[in-house]
């Protein structure tokens, strides 16, 4: 059990986030803390600081960092100042139209991993059919959106009604799959007739055997993630498999850290299409850290919307 208590407390002109925590996790997580005078000339600057957090004791103040400001929009430069702990941190002054849970989300780390995977290893082509599973989450919902941005054909595989509506009538995929009502590869038959082109894969198991199946040749697959196999030790693989080889398919995985010196130029573009309004975003927020070893779970069932956020303080 993960218990902590947080404070704020004012320190020589600056905001502090103090952190006390009673239990042991090394569960990589990213926060975003909001501190006063960090990132700026002026005394009364303000900024947030963006960083890789664990589950852990820490007390962290403005001067634990060396820190380059990082505008968000519409240009973005990141910088990958170490701190003193060997933590990576980056102070973004605030803009008033962004709320801190997107310097966690899609301008953070899931915009990025749908921008480089999708783009990188995707490479699309206009007019190319895409499937995405997980298509409403938050590295999925992003993937959709660059899809259609990018002129291809998108069809979303969701795991609920209300899922698969938001990406039809808001995100304007072509074609929704609802994986627990729906047979998968009978679906994606019919809603992928002249075969698929691109599967980005958040899910595994029975969906990926699926989009192996229908896969057309030289078709790309981002492996980003595997959600529904990283428990599952008994399942035998996709019986499929053989079509990597028979379409000459590219399977690669990926870690967005894998692009840290490219993360400008993703933010760049996704900032630009948010203030176009060709993206929009899901933030799933729990109150309060002591919910959040049962808020996890909610990756595993498929009832977070978006990206999932845990809440210990309200904005500034």
């Amino acid at each position: 059990m993960i218990t902590r208590n947080v404070s704020r407390r004012k320190k020589k002109g600056s905001w502090i986030l103090c952190v006390h925590q009673k239990g042991e996790s090394n569960t990589p997580e990213v926060g975003v803390i909001h501190v006063f005078g960090v990132g700026g000339n002026k005394k009364n600057s303000s900024s947030s600081i963006l960083r890789k957090w664990g589950w852990f004791d820490t007390l962290f103040t403005a001067k634990d960092y060396k820190v380059k400001k990082l505008t968000v929009m519409p240009k973005c430069q990141l910088s990958n100042q170490r701190h003193s702990k060997r933590e990576e941190a980056a102070a973004i002054p605030l803009v008033e139209s962004i709320p801190l849970t997107a310097l966690i989300s899609v301008l953070g780390f899931t915009g990025p991993t749908a921008y480089f995977g999708f783009l990188d290893i995707g490479q699309p082509k206009k007019g190319e059919t895409v499937v995405v599973s997980a298509a409403a989450g938050a590295v999925g919902s992003i993937v959709c959106q660059i899809a259609k941005i990018k002129g291809c054909r998108v069809v979303g595989i969701a795991g609920s009604d209300e899922k698969c509506n938001w990406l039809k009538n808001d995100l304007k995929v072509d074609e929704v799959i609802n994986y627990k009502k729906d047979d998968i590869l009978e679906s994606l038959k019919e809603k992928c007739p002249e075969g698929i082109d691109i599967y980005f894969e958040n899910v595994g198991g029975e969906t990926l055997d699926a989009a192996l199946t229908l896969m057309n040749n030289y078709g790309r697959i981002p492996v980003c993630g595997l959600i529904s196999m990283y428990n599952d030790w008994e399942t035998p693989g996709p019986k499929m498999f053989r079509n990597i080889l028979m379409k000459r398919l590219t399977v690669k995985g990926f870690l967005v850290s894998d692009y840290l010196d490219r993360y400008a130029e993703s933010l760049e573009s996704l900032s630009e299409w948010m203030a176009e309004g060709k993206i929009q975003y899901k933030v799933d927020i729990v109150e309060g850290i002591e919910n959040a070893p049962s808020a996890v779970n909610k990756l595993f069932t498929g009832e977070n919307n978006g990206k999932l956020v845990i809440k210990v303080s309200d904005e500034p």
